[in-house]
């Protein structure tokens, strides 16, 4: 049988990804925990899949894995028709700057020492990017991400939490990403600003056909946010929820789109007084 069109095909197709760690010194008795056991998943281009489990359920070794800061220990990542668990460092370097991860402590994440012009440009001078070029891009990411140009200056410790988000989303797109993780991206912030982050991430989704994987603990945020999700349990997935069943249990959002996010979570603060 012929394979489907590439047009059909996910962008990124993880298929039995299993990754054990030890843990323990030479010196001491060691122990193995499983961290991913047979994960499969799927996800289209333009598409959110959350992935929602508690502390220890594997959600943050998958994104390592994806990303390619850990190895996995057996299975395969397909990530735009290329397995990328066997490509070798030259095409890794290619493929792997298309597939960004966004942190949940930007605070943590972003160097204190750095203005945010150059935690946004970082990515481009590892490319090698001229020196026009990367002001060209620091200047399109701060319009992307609604931060005004007076803000390339200033250090991470002068900014909002919501600002400081903004900057690590702008950094995660200046390498033009196919994919974005974002880990317990939103977590930490007010609701109010968990909505306007809300907002901007599903406009680029829409501008720039952005996929995201949305790593989590609140499967009614997932829910809200996602068009499918996976819930992962001592790194196994044990449920999956379908587009289908997330209009139902949300039909509002859904039919509505971004701006109902904001609007339901405002409603909410305004309801709890």
């Amino acid at each position: 049988m012929a394979p489907p069109p590439r047009e059909t095909q996910p962008l990124l197709e993880v298929r039995g990804l299993c990754k054990t760690h030890v843990q323990g010194h030479w010196w001491q008795r060691r122990f193995e925990t499983i961290a991913l056991d047979h994960v499969d998943l799927a996800l289209c281009a333009g598409k959110t899949l959350a992935v929602v489990g508690e502390s220890g359920a594997g959600k943050t070794t998958l994104a390592m894995c994806l990303i390619g800061l850990e190895k996995p220990d057996a299975g395969q990542i397909i990530f735009d028709g290329a397995n990328i668990t066997e490509l070798r460092r030259h095409s890794k370097m290619r493929t792997c700057p298309r597939i960004q991860l966004v942190f949940q402590d930007s605070a943590g994440a972003l160097s204190p020492r750095m203005s945010v012009e150059e935690i946004i440009e970082e990515p481009l001078l590892i490319a090698g990017k001229d020196r026009a070029s990367r002001w060209k891009s620091v200047s399109r990411a701060l319009d992307q991400v609604g931060l005004p140009g007076s803000c390339r200056h200033r250090r991470p410790q002068e900014l909002s939490g919501g600002q400081r988000q903004r900057v690590a989303i702008a950094r995660a797109l200046v390498p033009e990403p196919k994919l974005l993780i974002l880990d317990e991206a939103l977590a930490g912030l007010d609701l109010s600003i968990q909505g306007q982050i809300t907002n901007l991430l599903f406009d680029l989704q829409s501008e720039q056909t952005l996929s995201f994987i949305s790593i989590t603990h609140d499967l009614n945020h997932a829910a809200r946010f996602a068009d499918e999700a996976v819930v992962l349990q001592r790194g196994r997935i044990i449920h999956r929820i379908d587009a289908a069943e997330i209009a139902r249990t949300f039909p509002s959002v859904r039919r509505q789109g971004p701006s109902a996010f904001a609007a339901q979570r405002a409603a909410a603060t305004g309801a709890g007084g």
